[in-house]
């Protein structure tokens, strides 16, 4: 065979038809790919361009999410570090109306999680031109999840912070709270606001979280078996200022503020202003011994009534005697302190109050604190009255620490919500001598052992203290004799006076307990008794077998006072 004539009769090329197929894929495949990549650039820059417009007049979502979103709050503890106030992370849901395809329907689908939130107030938010709403602040994981199994386009979540109080309403007119943007609104909450942001130490505070279940436990008690309309409890620390305990009666629950009632808002401790009544007749006979004016055995006839201008002042019980000073604190005698504070002078009482801190507003760490209302003419009938406890309202607040002064040895400390450092005794200002101090403590001694505050006597603690009733003003002028404010100060040990407890009861009803009476000695000076009997122990204050006289003078005053 001839190999030449058999090449020519076969085709013959260069380029297999394979290949040609090969290079026009892959062609298609560089459109493919071109036309892709300009596809996700294109989503790209409309997503970047959406980000951006988010807020749209609110300078973008990303500023707008800063200015609201969640911060590091620190935390709040009482003097043996339990939490009171802390944060909890939580998430939030915002939309951005311009990406909502279907207001109405996304409206209904979220009305479903949240009831509270009705179909049109959601659907005329999700209608808007804004870039950015917040439909609902701080959200259960429940409704979180809830939420996201709704795939919603255009609504987000955003992470929060929501302040909690693990101890509810217990503390809540100290503690105070904070708005949805976890910004103090109140109490301790509003005073310490930027270093609670900004600082990363918890604060802590001169609280004590038994304590305080004590006294508004004990209070609570009060005001349901005398059907009482409010009351207030106080506990401090005479040495140092430091108050332990501060309960006002009604309170609120702080994670639900918006349904709280005005007066459930009011604390009625520093800033309820009241006539506190024979409370005051401690700071009267304090000066008038203090003055020089007056000594142990100064006599005065209090046989009443006393006559004031067309007024009469009578003693609630009667002595009709020539009374020493003793007789007359343990009676209780309104004739004899009006006796006393005239031979004192009007000047001299209105400093002597001043220099305790009664005619100014109290000074506390909390911003609800409210100014003493006092005679707008402070004449001499003015102190005659304020002498027997009316024509000066003040705080709960600046009567304890007032008395405070009186039986730490006559030295006036700040009151504080701060827990101090161990040992610390913040210096003070003298207001009495220790001399005069001493037999003030005796004179509170004798009132707890043989006088109107007997109820408050705690066996085994040398308690001293002095009941309070005070008639309530009438919105029409004068006084309802039947709505009384009861109060019982008292201090414990008073050998070494180390705390202070203040009860009062706000329009108590006598009833079959009390024989029908609605007074302090019946009301307030049992609670203080109750509450002293519970905390002594938690302040491991020990009692003594045999209960022996606060002093040596101690004796003598009582026999003064012909008890037995």
């Amino acid at each position: 065979m001839d190999l030449k004539v058999f090449s020519r009769t076969q085709p013959h090329s260069s380029v297999s038809p394979m290949s040609g197929e090969l290079e026009r894929t892959k062609s298609r495949l560089i459109i493919l790919m071109i036309v892709f990549s300009l596809t996700f650039v294109v989503i790209g820059f409309r997503l970047g361009h959406l980000m951006i417009s988010v807020s749209g007049d609110e300078q973008g979502l990303e500023t707008a999410l800063e200015a609201q979103g969640a911060v590091t709050r620190a935390d709040i503890l009482d003097r043996n570090g339990v939490v009171l106030a802390t944060s909890l992370v939580t998430q939030s849901l915002y939309a951005n109306p311009k990406v909502i395809m279907n207001p109405e329907e996304a409206a209904r689908m979220l009305n479903k999680v949240f009831p509270d939130l009705s179909v049109q107030s959601l659907k005329a938010k999700l209608s808007s031109d804004r870039g950015f709403i917040w439909l609902k602040r701080n959200l259960t994981p429940a409704q979180q999840n809830q939420v996201y199994n709704l795939g919603i386009p255009g609504v987000w979540f955003q992470r929060e912070e929501k302040r909690v109080y693990p101890h509810g309403r217990l503390f809540s007119h100290v503690l105070g709270c904070t708005d949805v943007d976890n910004k103090g609104v109140s109490g301790i909450e509003k005073s310490f606001d930027e270093g609670l942001l900004h600082d990363k130490d918890p604060l802590q505070l001169s609280l004590d979280t038994r304590l305080q279940h004590v006294v508004k436990d004990e209070i609570l008690r009060k005001m349901e078996e005398f059907n009482a309309i409010g009351g207030m409890g106080i506990v401090m620390d005479v040495q140092t200022g430091e108050v332990l305990a501060m309960v006002s009666m009604p309170d609120y629950d702080p994670h639900h503020i918006g349904k709280a009632k005005k007066d459930d808002l009011f604390n009625n401790v520093t800033l309820g202003v009241f006539e506190l009544g024979s409370n005051m007749k401690i700071l009267t006979t304090a000066l008038a011994l203090e003055s020089g004016a007056v000594n142990i055995d100064s006599r005065y006839d209090i046989t009443g009534p006393y006559r004031i201008g067309r007024f009469k002042v009578k003693d609630y019980h009667p002595k009709n005697m020539v009374a020493n000073i003793p007789q007359i604190f343990l009676h209780s005698s309104n004739v004899g302190m009006i006796k006393m504070i005239n031979d004192v002078g009007v000047k001299t009482h209105q400093e002597f109050l001043r220099k305790f801190g009664l005619l100014s507003p109290a000074l506390i760490e909390l911003p609800e604190v409210a100014k003493p209302l006092l005679p707008k003419d402070w004449r001499e009938v003015s102190s005659m009255t304020i002498a027997y406890g009316y024509g000066l309202a003040i705080t709960p607040l600046q009567m304890a620490n007032a008395i405070a002064s009186v039986v730490n040895g006559g030295i006036l400390r700040r009151p504080t919500l701060i827990m101090r450092k161990a040992g610390e005794v913040p210096t003070g200002v003298r207001v009495i001598s220790e001399k005069t101090s001493y037999i003030m403590r005796d004179l509170l001694r004798l009132v707890v052992q043989h006088g109107t505050g007997r109820k408050a006597a705690v066996p085994g603690f040398d308690v001293g203290g002095k009941t309070g009733t005070a008639e309530k003003l009438s919105a029409t002028g004068g006084y309802r004799n039947k709505d009384n404010r009861v109060s019982f100060v008292s201090a414990f040990p008073m050998k070494d006076p180390k705390y202070l407890v203040m009860v009062t009861i706000d329009e108590p009803r006598g009833n079959k307990s009390s024989f029908g009476f609605a007074t302090a000695g019946w009301i307030a000076a049992p609670a203080a008794k109750n509450i002293v009997q519970r905390i002594a122990p938690l302040l491991r204050v020990c009692p003594v077998v045999v209960e022996e006289a606060t002093s040596p003078q101690y004796e003598i005053f009582k026999a003064s006072a012909q008890v037995e």
